[in-house]
């Protein structure tokens, strides 16, 4: 359970656009827990290393992550298992130059999944084949796919996938010569990443619909929070008045060691407390936490 929150939280920190925090809690929820996938039921780990990769730019290390999964799927033949990786590895392979292996990929898959009445498979079928026309140079054939994937997302319902298939039809739509069509679209995908709380992704669609000379609202990335503590230096507060190590904060939260002595030292600056003991004091005092009954730490 750890290891799934772990990964979830992952997922909520690459949508705020926190990619390294989002990474650095994917690699604890790995660390933590037994290799696990589509089979078990529960979030495949090599899918949000993927997506963590290709929204970095990296798409060497998002086929690095889902290599095991994929070739476990092609020896099993249990092609549902790829569902949720499949349109990931593709676009990587697409972005990484090896349009051949994309190609292969797209067909394993279409064969294997064909017969199955399963939505997930059915959606990551049209992703698929909107990736492959779109580098084919169709982007108004892939831009129709993309909307027909976000019509099978809607059925489950999946919003931030729905949202983030209609960003890639709008993207096609675009590049297709139709603005309107793309600049419309667009503005519905940036209201709907900001109702999910998806800043980050907000934030790129702002910034895309900037540069066609359209206003969709301020900068909507990482707020700021003055001399207010943040919620993840909240978080790390909380367990140092229970009196913990920021060994053990970093495991319980899933950052690195490094990561939470960097909230702890602006969360001294904001309340002025010139050691962990009392920054624990002053936050007890200030109300931002409720007083443990462990010690305050030395």
């Amino acid at each position: 359970m750890r290891a799934d929150a772990l990964l979830l939280a992952g997922l909520f920190d690459d949508a705020r656009g926190e990619h390294e925090q989002g990474l650095e809690r994917v690699r604890a929820a790995i660390a933590i827990g037994r290799p696990r996938g589509a089979a078990d039921g529960s979030r495949d780990p090599s899918a949000v290393l993927a997506r963590l990769a290709i929204a970095a730019g990296r798409p060497g290390q998002a086929l690095v992550a889902t290599d095991a999964t994929w070739q476990l799927t092609e020896t099993k033949g249990l092609w549902l298992w790829a569902a949720e990786i499949a349109p990931l590895r593709v676009r990587a392979l697409l972005e990484d130059g090896r349009q051949e292996e994309a190609v292969r990929a797209v067909e394993h898959f279409q064969a294997g999944t064909r017969d199955l009445d399963a939505p997930l498979a059915a959606a990551a079928r049209k992703l698929t084949t909107a990736l492959l026309v779109r580098a084919g140079g169709d982007p108004g054939g892939a831009a129709g796919l993309f909307e027909e994937a976000a019509t099978v997302w809607a059925a489950l319902p999946r919003p931030y996938d729905i949202l983030q298939a209609r960003e890639a039809a709008a993207s096609c739509h675009l590049a297709a010569g139709d603005r309107d069509l793309a600049v419309g679209v667009f503005r519905e995908v940036f209201d709907g990443f900001l109702a999910l709380g998806a800043t980050g992704d907000a934030d790129r669609v702002r910034r895309v619909l900037a540069d066609e000379g359209v206003r969709a609202g301020r900068q909507v990335g990482r707020p700021s929070y003055g001399d207010q503590l943040s919620p993840r230096e909240l978080d790390v507060v909380r367990l140092l008045v229970e009196g913990r190590t920021s060994a053990q904060i970093a495991r319980v939260l899933g950052l690195s060691p490094r990561t939470v002595e960097k909230h702890v030292h602006s969360a001294m600056r904001k309340r002025e407390a010139p050691s962990r003991t009392a920054l624990a004091v002053a936050a007890v005092k200030s109300g931002d936490v409720l007083p443990s009954r462990g010690a305050f730490p030395g």
